[in-house]
């Protein structure tokens, strides 16, 4: 890696005069005056330069189109627990999690998923099928799986696909689910014929006063990497004469589970009256002698958990776990087979007899989460959740409810009732709990139904919950709608992904090609697509943070949605929640984001005046933009471009008296300038068309080899101007080419896309190379004052002027900063600040922070002083610090 060495920029003023060049459109290229190109700051006076790796030295294939993502097929097949094919049915597709595929593409688990990219929701057809293409990121595609959770019941829901190359080269995401035998089996880590008894779960126990986990199984019926035995096939459950630690299969009945589909529903949050039920409604409390037989019905976690029962009185229910000396592992391992453990919907276990009579007389159940990944059961610390609330980890009694129980109609024929335990596997104080309680589901039949004490108050599937399959009438059930009041909103898209956002990187010399450093422009987007049942477009929505400028252009940004869709089809557009009407182009429905950047970044000093693109100078926030658009008649997807559709840069007009530069060629000839004015310039990615704004004439001059009939905003070697990234990627340093900044860039564009697809996550080890973030303005820059300073007065109080005296106690003279945090004022009247400096920052909370800075000389005091503030302060709040 090449040494780097930082630059003085010039001032605006110089910059104009004796900076300006950069061969803006000339055919020849010539540089006479050998003056440094301009777009980018790099109008400076250079010394002792070093060659950066070279962006316009590579090899570009005719063909590229410079795009970091693909699409790829996505092809689903759909059967219930009966080996029907289940139309309607819910499908989510995520971007694999780095920590799952750190960790060999595991599957997720919700905490993760909460965090990942989510690329598609929608439902299965009638034929039980997803057909769909995806548009995802290119680290995406080169992990070579993506994950998908349905909303099947009763079979593995949840897989992590491989994504697979056909013979034309696309890509392909394909899998089947459904019972064994139907769905795509996922290859076992051992042989199931090789499967035996390990009695090693013998010698477990339990010590209640130290809060050992490790649990005697019930029964030894276990198998070291599975967990549970399967039941032989001709093992049916009857609960009337099934055995303590039996093995056996219950059946699973399809309207059950499509009872169960309403109320714990991936994503949604079940009915109140199964929340807040209380702990004899959430347990079993028997009367008499009873049979329980306790059944796997389905999982979608990505933890491997442990499940289990314990006994208590319910006269007398702990209220500490470590008292709780009965409990017993039913499945050690509660995960599907293929989803790295061995259990099938309907594999049960009997509890046998059990008699209230013996001093416990009620029934709870716990879960270790992730139990199986620790110690075989054993669990993590502040991960054992039971159906007692009161045994929970959570400190407030308002989120402790991890397991709630299901009552279903009694069976009159064999006087048999069944229930079901819904299982949250995360804290819910966690932040990272979705809160559905389908992470686990079990069965529960109980003979003879009377045995229960309040079994008819165990919240049921009975009566209507309100939970109306599809309220809005549009075909797609309230499970699966984004919006079930409303017909036409069913589905959303995001690109990149809902949590994540894409990067524009945009040089702004065109015609002529810049200095590749790629941060004349850095515009960061995230995009969400709301579609109704039919799958085409209602509402559009593009986020736009302007997060850097270093451009010396006054450049504006605007964005066209092609030339499919139309003004008049549009009902309400708002940009930042204000009305806005569109470019006026006939050709293409187009909308501006932001007129000049200068606007709308800080304008610095002669030596930082670009914005957030240099390390030695402060960092700001970034700009943010909201388009909003609803479409009167939904808009087919096709005809709309892709994510992020055609977003532009546009030379915006400035008065002759606006510091900053006109666009002048290299030897200061107004080569874009027309009459005095202006000419209209765009800057698109690779191949996209201009809008009407475009000077036509200005096609194929300079660098660009634009055709203006298939071929736009590329040079001849088929260089760029704009590069979208679908990643929040961080972004060169000034003056440094991409190529430097980015050692797999090469790569990428030299193989026409085809290898290192993720090279924008691939960093230099040269920190110099990537713009770091400078000092953030409003915050302290200096180090604790370790009484270099010390206040002798700071008053803010009520009827009192504001005073702050600051002073040096060495005999050196020291740089100070002063910060008020958290006050109510936001401004101080009659303020003299005696040759220090004060910047205000807006916490956003009704608080504001007030950050003082100045100079000391040795053992100097400073006073700032003002009027009463209003509102006043508290007279603390005060930190210094000291260089």
């Amino acid at each position: 890696t090449k040494a780097h060495t930082r630059l003085t920029l010039c001032s605006v003023v110089v910059l104009m005069a004796a900076c300006s060049g950069g061969d803006g459109g000339s055919a020849t290229g010539s540089n006479p005056n050998e003056v440094p190109e301009i777009g980018a700051a790099n109008g400076a006076a250079v010394e002792n330069t070093v060659q950066a790796v070279n962006t316009d030295e590579l090899a570009v294939p005719a063909q590229f189109d410079w795009s970091s993502d693909n699409e790829f097929s996505l092809n689903l097949v759909l059967f219930d627990a009966q080996g029907q094919i289940a139309p309607g049915t819910g499908v989510t597709v995520y971007a694999m999690p780095d920590s799952a595929m750190n960790d060999g593409n595991r599957e997720p688990t919700d905490a993760e998923l909460l965090l990942a990219s989510k690329l598609f929701s929608g439902v299965s057809d009638a034929n039980g099928e997803v057909r769909t293409t995806i548009q995802a990121p290119g680290h995406i595609i080169s992990a070579k799986n993506v994950f998908v959770k349905t909303r099947l019941l009763g079979v593995p829901s949840n897989s992590v696909v491989p994504l697979t190359t056909l013979d034309d080269g696309s890509w392909s995401a394909a899998w089947t689910y459904g019972p064994a035998g139907i769905r795509t089996e996922a290859a076992d880590e051992v042989d199931p014929n090789m499967l035996q008894n390990d009695g090693s779960f013998s010698v477990q126990n339990r010590n209640a006063t130290s809060g050992n986990c490790y649990l005697q199984p019930f029964g030894q019926y276990y198998h070291w990497h599975y967990g549970h035995m399967p039941a032989t096939a001709d093992a049916t459950c009857d609960v009337q004469t099934a055995v303590a630690g039996a093995l056996c299969t219950s059946n699973v009945e399809k309207e059950e589970i499509e009872k169960l589909h309403n109320i714990v529903a991936e994503a949604s949050q079940p009915a109140e009256k199964y929340l807040t039920a209380d702990a004899s409604e959430s347990n079993l409390v028997f009367s008499k002698k009873a049979n329980v037989i306790v059944t796997f019905l389905d999982e979608s976690a990505g933890y491997k958990n442990t499940f289990g029962f314990f006994t208590y009185n319910s006269n007398d229910e702990p209220t500490d776990h470590l008292t709780v000396d009965s409990a017993r592992i039913l499945f050690p391992n509660t995960s599907y087979q293929g989803s790295g453990g061995y259990m099938q919907s309907g594999d049960s276990v009997s509890l046998g007899e059990f008699d209230p009579a013996n001093g416990h007389d009620a029934i709870g159940f716990y879960m270790a989460a992730d139990g199986w990944n620790h110690n075989r059961g054993q669990g993590t610390a502040g991960q054992h959740f039971y159906s007692l609330e009161s045994l929970n980890p959570e400190a407030d009694v308002d989120d402790r409810k991890h397991m709630l129980l299901i009552a279903n109609e009694v069976d009159e024929a064999t006087n048999t009732r069944r229930l079901w335990v819904a299982v949250e596997d995360i804290r819910l104080d966690s932040g990272q709990s979705d809160r559905d309680y389908n992470d686990l589901i079990m069965q529960i039949d109980v003979f003879p139904a009377d045995a229960l004490v309040f079994g008819d108050q165990i919240p049921d599937t009975i009566q209507d919950d309100g939970m109306v399959a599809d309220f809005d009438n549009d075909g797609v059930n309230a499970a699966d709608d984004m919006d079930d009041d409303d017909p036409l909103r069913a589905f959303e898209r995001y690109y990149p992904g809902e949590e994540t956002w894409g990067t524009l990187l945009a040089e702004d010399n065109w015609p002529a090609l810049g200095d590749f450093d790629m941060n004349d422009m850095v515009v960061r987007y995230r995009v969400r697509e709301v579609y109704d049942s039919s799958k085409q477009m209602k509402d559009l929505t593009i986020q736009y943070h302007l997060e850097a400028r270093g451009a010396a252009f006054h450049n504006g940004f605007a964005v066209s949605l092609g030339e499919k869709v139309f003004a008049d089809n549009i009902e309400s557009a708002e940009l930042n929640g204000n009305p806005v009407q569109p470019l006026p182009d006939t050709s293409a429905l187009a909308y501006e984001i932001f007129g000049d950047t200068w606007e709308h970044t800080f304008e610095g000093d002669s030596t930082c005046w670009t914005f957030n693109t240099m390390s030695d100078c402060p960092e700001y926030d970034s700009t943010k933009f909201e388009l909003n658009l609803t479409f009167a008649n939904s808009v087919e997807r096709d005809q709309m471009l892709t994510a992020p559709y055609n977003p532009f840069l546009f030379a915006y007009k400035t008065p002759a008296d606006v510091p900053g530069y006109t666009r002048n060629n290299a030897v200061n000839s107004e080569l874009y300038l027309e009459n005095g004015e202006i000419k209209d310039i765009e800057i698109h990615m690779p191949f996209e068309k201009p809008t009407q704004g475009q000077d036509l004439t200005m096609l194929g001059s300079g660098d660009d080899s634009s055709d203006g009939v298939e071929r736009f905003y590329v040079s001849t070697e088929n260089l760029p101007w704009v590069i979208d990234v679908p990643d929040a990627i961080e972004y060169p340093e000034e003056f440094v080419d991409i190529s430097e900044a980015f050692p797999t860039f090469a790569g990428w564009v030299q193989s026409g896309g085809k290898e290192n697809m993720d090279w924008y996550r691939h960093l230099s080890d040269d920190d110099a190379t990537i713009y770091q973030g400078g000092t953030v303005e409003g915050e302290p820059s200096l180090g604790a004052a370790q009484g270099i300073v010390v206040s002798d007065n700071f008053q803010d109080q009520r009827f009192i002027p504001f005073n702050l005296q600051v002073r040096n106690t060495t005999g050196s003279t020291v740089n100070f900063e002063a910060l008020v945090e958290n006050v109510e004022y936001a401004s101080i009247p009659n303020l003299n600040l005696h040759n220090a400096s004060m910047i205000t920052t807006d916490n956003g909370d009704g608080t504001y922070n007030h950050l003082f800075s100045g100079t000391l000389g040795a053992y100097q005091n400073i006073v700032m002083s003002g009027g009463v503030a209003d509102p006043f302060g508290d007279g603390s709040g005060l930190t210094l610090f000291a260089e």
